[in-house]
């Protein structure tokens, strides 16, 4: 009886261990498939009570999850992995107990499958998420068709603003988050295709911005929060100047701000490679083909550990290239990324959406800005400067930014529980005007999330 007492009430700590587990190695695997196969996982055994949970949870963590834990002395030199599981015992220290390897192993056994069940349900809902939207559409006043739509529950609306050419499929994770607590107006930029993305047509800043007050007009929304990723935060800017009456708080993920004033240092590789091709495109007429195998061929290639696993030959792969599996994309959205370049005829429009993106300098507006804004980033982010986030808020007494440790550019799919965490008690606070709500705030700044 006693002993029984004692699972019981060592079993929600377990549950939210064996979580952790199953989101570390989904995490690794989903950047890079095989991972575990061939690397084990360096930990010291600190964060337990006991010493006696470390055999049988290292037996169970390897039988079920395929992970292998290698005990190592606290000398040794961990890589980027092994230090993100250290954090995830960090977050989860095990209380002692006492119970034999088969007691052990059924609750391990009773969890593991309950995991694995919510997984699959989140995946399958996340996945069928915008089935559940309605298709709006309306009308300019020469004709062209403007598309949204709208889902969700709750008093406060949120507006997503998604980037130019990509798809709506990055935000699912997060709107199955979303629509639980908030309504959700999502706005197609003309010309971005909804599912696949791409961009079709160039649509100039003030049309975009005509077009989000044509929706919120049409659904006599007087006052909202608007939610950018990427390239949105600017035409968010562009549009709370022109009608700041209807904006509550900007929110921004993943920022790119490349075209600011003083930032020019920060711009990421990324940015560059894509503008002086932009150039290139300008003095060489009909080459979209050329370029268009470039970008996607350098989108599809594979980081230096996964091509190392492929040719079976691991042993001399550095530490720092472990940062790889951070930096990349998981595999499932990889496609994803290719949107805008898929088709020949869409790289002009795109490069002219981008090269107008980057005209625009939004920092006396961040500056003057008199509602609360919000900067999410991630440190690992290659595609848009974090830097550049933190440099912004900072000349905003109304800004709050928020760095994700080893997060990547696509924090909002890949990090989605976290990114609404946070989005949902920053509304509150607005919602209640104290800062209670906002925890560990200083951690956030910190990078400690």
């Amino acid at each position: 009886m006693k002993a029984n007492m004692m699972l019981n009430a060592y079993t929600d700590s377990l549950l939210l261990f064996l979580n952790r587990i199953q989101q570390f190695k989904h995490d690794i695997e989903s950047k890079v498939e095989h991972y575990f196969n061939y690397f084990s996982v360096k930990w010291t055994g600190e964060f337990f009570v006991s010493d006696y949970l470390i055999q049988p949870l290292s037996v169970g963590v390897k039988r079920h999850f395929g992970i292998t834990l290698e005990l190592v002395s606290e000398e040794v030199i961990l890589n980027e992995v092994d230090l993100y599981f250290k954090e995830i015992l960090e977050q989860n220290s095990m209380v002692s107990i006492k119970c034999n390897d088969q007691e052990l192993e059924e609750v391990i056994e009773k969890h593991f499958a309950m995991i694995l069940e919510k997984e699959t349900l989140d995946m399958k809902n996340a996945e069928e998420i915008l089935h559940t939207f309605t298709t709006r559409k309306l009308k300019t006043l020469n004709g062209t068709d403007v598309n949204y739509y709208f889902g969700g529950n709750g008093n406060e609306v949120i507006l997503i603003m998604n980037a130019f050419g990509q798809s709506i499929h990055y935000w699912c994770f997060l709107l199955f988050e979303l629509i639980k607590d908030y309504k959700v107006i999502i706005w197609e930029p003309r010309g971005t295709y909804w599912k696949e993305g791409g961009c079709s047509q160039y649509t100039s800043f003030e049309n975009h911005i005509d077009d989000i007050d044509m929706i919120l007009s049409a659904e006599e929304i007087e006052q909202c929060y608007f939610l950018g990723w990427c390239t949105a935060p600017k035409v968010a800017l562009q549009y709370y100047a022109k009608h700041e009456h209807r904006v509550k708080a900007l929110m921004f993920i993943s920022g790119s701000f490349k075209g600011v004033s003083q930032l020019e240092d920060f711009d990421t590789n990324y940015e560059k490679n894509l503008q002086e091709i932009s150039k290139l495109l300008d003095k060489q007429p009909g080459s979209e083909a050329i370029f268009q195998r470039s970008i996607l061929s350098s989108l599809n290639k594979k980081t230096m550990i996964e091509r190392k696993i492929d040719a079976g030959d691991c042993d001399d792969i550095h530490d720092s290239q472990f940062t790889e599996v951070f930096t990349s994309a998981r595999t499932e959205i990889k496609p994803l990324i290719g949107g805008p370049f898929q088709k020949k005829e869409e790289i002009i429009p795109y490069f002219r959406q981008l090269s107008e993106f980057w005209s625009k300098d939004v920092r006396e507006l961040i500056q003057g800005a008199k509602i609360p804004m919000l900067f999410i980033s991630g440190d690992f982010d290659q595609m848009a400067s974090s830097k550049s986030s933190e440099l912004l808020a900072s000349i905003s007494s109304q800004a709050v930014f928020i760095k994700v440790k080893r997060g990547n550019h696509f924090i909002l799919i890949e990090q989605s529980e976290l990114i609404y965490r946070i989005i949902h008690n920053f509304i509150l606070d607005r919602l209640h005007e104290v800062k209670s709500n906002f925890v560990n705030i200083q951690d956030y700044r910190e990078g400690i999330c």
